[in-house]
């Protein structure tokens, strides 16, 4: 992959909605959508529309909320009048809230509420605003939301609160309306629960609350639920967090002791079943921590001191620097010691609270490991050095094998916040990185699933706050290997989002330090977005990488360890295609020390060793024998030497012994030896032993047989190039019995997948042995590629008749027509045939249209056929058979196969050179333009247009009439309606046209319903389509002139389709229809009042409905009496047809002698 297909990858994945400012335009709708907010005529259908797009609005700057800044204080104040007024309904209220509700949600509710009148007149109305909202009230939530938000501003004012109170006796005070207000709505679980938790820390830190409720809050939230079962609540315990954050230490120490007593004894099992009440809980005790410890920064901390992002990156690192920085920053170190002895006793609590900490690193779930993570990270910051040193010892235990990657996780997270903070001290870096190395490829199988993917995105988390943290000298003697470990997380993970963090951190890294080797260069290939595509970073970013001597080894390493053993099979495949491309930067590595060891790997008894191992021998053998020297003259030695030759022969022959082929593991083991024969093929391995040969046939014999496609996709590209190599020196009846064999077994078989693999084969053959049977070979071809019946045996094998053309047009490929006369008269007869037969096959089952598939195929093969074929073997017949075929598939029912034939079609046209032979060419290319860039050719409104116009030229006439059937009768109601309306505006300005149109109409359906399911499904629609157009009725139907008898005969044929499918509903409009022809008036009528005494109610109501409609546009053209028209029509439209079978026949018998024809008798049943 080049350098574009890089750039390409970098534009996929950018910012796709980056705005500058809140645009006029939203400011000046959402001022629009607040002042309707008066009109109380609006319904709750007009509002929701409304607040959609309001919504809809604000959800543009979802990711750049501050835009809306200086707009902010201008809505809101235009939106709260509307709360405030006394006398506005309530639902304008609710709607008011909404609006406002949306503004929080994307700028945040922390943000927001500086926005909301913070006077202290606002409060009496706001808390009763908040009292009269009911708990329970699910769709108008956010009133109360909004109501808590704007009562925790205004409860920061400084008045006493009982400047407030009422003078009513027995009536609650300010304070203590607002006290219960928090513990009901804390109670509440919903939407609100953090915003009243915000209110609760807000309230009881007052000077005026906290001496009367700050110890009963405490207490009240402790007693709420004492065991914390599963359906404990969630807002006692988030309010205790939200008041420990925002609370002073000196009012908050007097109860610390009781909170941590509390806390450190719950039932965590309970509770960690629930991660929500975890993560609450960690982050209390890390804020009792807090509140225990003195706000003061641990003085033995490392300071990096001034950065410059610039510098880093200009100046080179020399060791007079290195010396001069270590000296300057172990200064700080010595006397460190001196100050720890003076700080003051740590409390006793807090040894639990870490250790609390420390089991939340190892908890279930991500965000209550992330909490422990900061809770750490803060605590340790205000620690003395020697209880800090014992936190990270604990920190860098969890990174051991026998942890869960649970641990291993929540310590990445840690050491990370440690690092930022200067908690790490640069001693620590030789026990540290050797950890981080591990973390960054840690992958683990447990069960039916891997783990790892967010150890390695914690690690890269790491790197990065490393390169934040120290000073590049401090980290200079562990560059080389963080840069080669990012670098290979960069290119061969797995996952997209650690690709993308190391390419992050190697970025932050290359920023920060400055000495990371080739580090410019290397980001502007392995950037974040170029890495975002998993086959980009393994083949083309690795192989850049790899030109750096640095990386170069690690890579390759990398891949040989952790990756061809990998438990994804895609992985392990690019993996080998990798290691390809790496080859030619280190060949005598390769050679001498990573080929034996993949030799040693293909021997071993885990599968996916096994089966990396081989797949990765082959690529890797192929890659040295192109980079070795030609046999001619005095060159050095070849890379391949004849030991590489003897084990890989042997190899197939030692799996076959141990059975390494059976079972579901053969399967992937053959699709690896395939892939490896290939390979060897390639690289034209020196194979001297026949019993090597003879077990690489064997295998590929059974591999191309194989159930799993990619299996025998794989055997037939490895046999194609096994024959070629090995095989030219056979003779000829040796050959011959092979390709006899597979014509045999594929004449024979009845089991698709084994017939797909062998003409697979047999189209591979090189031209060598396809001399030898090439008229046997194409006569078997034609005969797999004839449709059975329907549902005979067989009939369902589309995709082994897809597979029969594919093959065929490989054979012409290979053969060519420069070859004999012979070949030439087999591909231009029975070949060409196969083309054209296979673009009329229309089998269906339970996929669907499984025809398709082979019509597909047999486009390209036409093409292929057309432009390679001499002028002088092109005959008028051929090109003209072709273009007609090809014509009618684009105007079919299935989008992708308009477009192929729709775009070779076009290619043909303008081929260059001209291909001989096509009729009105001239004609042809005034239709269809030759840069089709600008066209869609999966749209129909794109390409009817065009095709339509072929109608004009006689020889398309029928095949594009035929496709016209299908489209304008498909049942994807886009289709149908565009094909139909392109077809009835031509017919609309070509009215000579519709007399031959119908005629040739009649003549493809007569042909095509006898036992064509998809002409039958698609006959209705599409006669009602032509026929509701009143100009072709007039023509087809009414007209005495016309040439063409066409009423008669549909009649007569909708009349069969009916009795063979039973499709009454379908058949409505159709005969309503003919109704306008004069002679079967009477006799469809007839039909159409037996629909009206069936069974079904829906075909009674559909009869009715149709017939009515009909009637009263066209009624005085058909046989009905004028003078009883009138009846008829009201007896149809307000008659009860959909009520009992006796009272509606009833109805249909007196409508029969209305309109002046016998009533239908129902046959007894014998």
């Amino acid at each position: 992959m080049g350098e574009p297909a890089i750039d390409d990858c970098k534009g996929d994945d950018g910012p796709q909605n980056v705005l500058d400012a809140f645009q006029e335009n939203d400011k000046l709708r959402v001022l629009q959508l607040i002042d309707e907010l008066h009109d109380k005529s609006v319904t709750e259908d007009d509002f929701e529309h409304a607040y959609q797009e309001y919504s809809g609005i604000f959800s543009k700057y979802q990711e750049q909320p501050h835009l809306l800044d200086r707009s902010l204080e201008e809505i809101v104040n235009r939106i709260i009048p509307y709360l405030q007024e006394s006398d506005a309904e309530l639902h304008t209220k609710h709607r008011a809230a909404k609006y406002l509700y949306q503004i929080c949600k994307v700028r945040t509710f922390k943000a927001f509420v500086k926005n909301l009148p913070h006077e202290v007149r606002h409060l009496p109305f706001v808390l009763c605003l908040v009292e009269q909202q009911n708990l329970d009230d699910w769709q108008n939530w956010e009133t109360r939301y909004m109501g808590l938000l704007w009562l925790s501003l205004l409860v920061l004012n400084p008045f006493d609160l009982s400047r407030l109170d009422t003078s009513e006796q027995g009536r609650p005070t300010t304070m203590e309306r607002i006290y219960e207000l928090c513990k009901a709505n804390c109670l509440k679980d919903d939407s609100c629960t953090p915003v009243a938790a915000f209110l609760v820390a807000r309230f009881v830190i007052r000077n005026d609350v906290k001496m009367v409720y700050l110890e009963k809050m405490f207490d009240w939230a402790m007693g709420v639920n004492k065991d914390y079962s599963v359906d404990a609540n969630i807002g006692p315990l988030t309010a205790i967090a939200s008041i420990l954050k925002h609370g002073k230490r000196e009012d908050l120490l007097p109860y610390v002791k009781k909170l941590s007593n509390w806390v450190l004894h719950l039932e965590y099992e309970t509770i960690s079943k629930d991660f929500k009440i975890y993560k609450t809980c960690i982050k209390i005790c890390q804020r009792i921590g807090l509140v225990l410890l003195p706000p003061k920064i641990a003085k033995w901390r490392y300071q990096r001191g001034a950065r410059s992002l610039l510098a880093n990156v200009q100046k080179t690192v020399t060791l007079a620097s290195l010396k001069e920085v270590q000296q300057t920053e172990s200064l700080p170190e010595c006397t460190e010691e001196e100050d720890d002895v003076d700080d003051e006793e740590v409390p006793g609590d807090i040894e639990e609270i870490v250790e609390r900490l420390l089991l939340g690193l190892k908890g279930n779930s991500t965000i209550v490991r992330w909490s422990s993570a900061k809770g750490i990270g803060r605590i340790t910051n205000r620690l003395p050095k020697l209880l800090g040193d014992e936190v990270v010892s604990s920190v860098i235990e969890l990174l051991n094998p026998l942890e869960q990657d649970d641990a291993w996780h929540g310590a990445c997270l840690a050491l990370a916040e440690l690092a930022k903070r200067g908690l790490l001290l640069p001693s620590r870096l030789s026990e540290i990185v050797p950890l981080l190395l591990q973390a960054l490829v840690y992958d683990e199988i447990q069960g039916y699933r891997n783990v790892g993917q967010n150890i390695r995105d914690a690690a890269c988390y790491m790197s990065w706050a490393f390169a934040r943290a120290y000073h590049p000298s401090v980290l200079q003697p562990f560059v080389e290997r963080i840069a080669s470990a990012l670098l290979v997380t960069a290119v061969f993970d797995r996952e997209i989002n650690c690709r993308r963090a190391a390419s992050a951190a190697f970025q932050e890294s290359v920023g920060r330090l400055g000495n990371f080797p080739h580090g410019i260069d290397i980001l502007t290939t392995a950037d974040f977005f170029s890495v975002a595509v998993r086959s980009n970073a393994f083949l083309s970013i690795s192989e850049y990488i790899a030109k750096f001597e640095e990386y170069k080894y690690n890579l390759i390493d990398h891949l040989i360890t952790r990756k061809i053993n990998h438990w994804d099979t895609n992985i392990r495949e690019l993996s080998a295609q990798a290691l390809s491309n790496l080859t030619k930067h280190a060949p005598e590595y390769m050679r001498d020390s990573i080929v034996p060891q993949l030799f040693q790997l293909a021997e071993s008894t885990e599968l996916n060793t096994r089966h990396g191992a081989v797949l990765a021998l082959g690529e890797v053998i192929n890659a040295l024998q192109m980079l070795s020297p030609s046999e001619t003259g005095d060159e050095p030695e070849s890379f391949i030497n004849n030991t590489i030759s003897e084990l890989a022969g042997q190899l197939i022959g030692k799996y076959r012994l141990r059975g390494q082929f059976k079972g579901m593991s053969g399967t992937y083991m053959k699709h690896g030896c395939a892939s490896f024969i290939r390979n060897c093929s390639e690289a034209k391995l020196p194979i001297t032993q026949r019993e090597y040969l003879e077990s690489w046939q064997l295998l590929l014999d059974e591999s191309i047989i194989d159930e799993k496609s990619t299996t025998r996709e794989q055997a037939t590209a490895a046999f194609s190039k096994f024959c070629d190599t090995y095989y030219k020196t056979e003779p000829a009846d040796r050959l011959g019995g092979l390709i006899d064999n597979y014509i045999r077994e594929m004449r024979d078989t009845q089991i698709e997948h084994k017939a797909q693999g062998i003409v697979s084969a047999l189209g591979a053959l090189p031209l060598f042995m396809l001399e030898l049977r090439l008229q046997e070979i194409v006569a078997v071809i034609d005969v797999k590629t004839v449709v059975p019946e329907m549902f005979a045996v067989g009939y369902n094998h589309s995709e082994l008749r897809r597979d029969c053309i594919r093959a065929l047009m490989h054979i012409v490929q290979t053969v060519g027509f420069a070859h004999s006369d012979k070949s030439n008269e087999i591909l231009c007869g029975p070949a060409f045939g196969c083309y054209l037969r296979a673009l009329e096959e229309y089998a269906l089952d339970n996929r669907g249209d499984i025809g398709s598939w082979v019509r597909e195929a047999s486009i390209n093969a036409l093409y292929a056929f057309l432009a390679k074929c001499p002028p002088a073997l092109l005959t008028p017949q051929h090109v003209q058979d072709a273009m007609i075929a090809i014509a009618k598939q684009s105007v079919e029912r299935i989008d992708k196969i308009r477009a192929v034939a729709g775009k070779t079609f076009t290619s043909l046209i303008y081929h260059e050179p001209p291909i001989p032979h096509i009729e009105h060419r001239q004609e042809l290319q005034s239709i269809f333009p030759r840069d089709t860039t600008e066209v869609l050719w999966l749209f129909p409104h794109h390409t009817f247009p065009m095709f339509i116009q072929l109608l004009g030229i006689p020889v398309y006439v029928e095949q594009v009439s035929a496709g016209l059937i299908l489209s304008v009768g498909a049942p994807t109601e886009s289709l149908h309606t565009c094909a139909s309306k392109t077809l009835n505006d031509y017919l609309k300005t070509h009215q000579t046209f519709i007399e031959t149109f119908g005629a040739v109409v009649l003549k493809i359906l007569k042909d095509k319903t006898i036992k064509d399911t998809l002409f039958i499904t698609s006959t209705f629609q599409f006669l009602a389509e032509l026929l509701n157009s009143s100009a072709n009725a007039k023509v087809l139907l009414v007209s005495e002139d016309s040439s063409v008898e066409f009423a008669e005969p549909i009649f007569n044929l909708v009349n069969g389709l009916i009795t063979q499918t039973k499709k009454h509903i379908d058949s409505i409009p159709v005969y309503c229809a003919l109704m306008l022809a004069p002679k079967i008036c009477k006799r469809v009528l007839s039909k159409l009042v037996v629909y009206l005494g069936m069974v079904c109610v829906n075909i009674r109501r559909e009869t009715a409905l149709k017939m009515y409609e009909t009637l009263l546009v066209y009624g005085d053209q058909t046989s009905i009496p004028e003078e009883t028209l009138d009846e008829v029509l009201v007896c149809l439209s307000e008659e009860k047809w959909d009520g009992e079978l006796e009272e509606a026949r009833q109805i249909r018998n007196k409508l029969c002698t209305l309109m002046g024809i016998k009533p239908p008798v129902t046959k007894l049943k014998k």
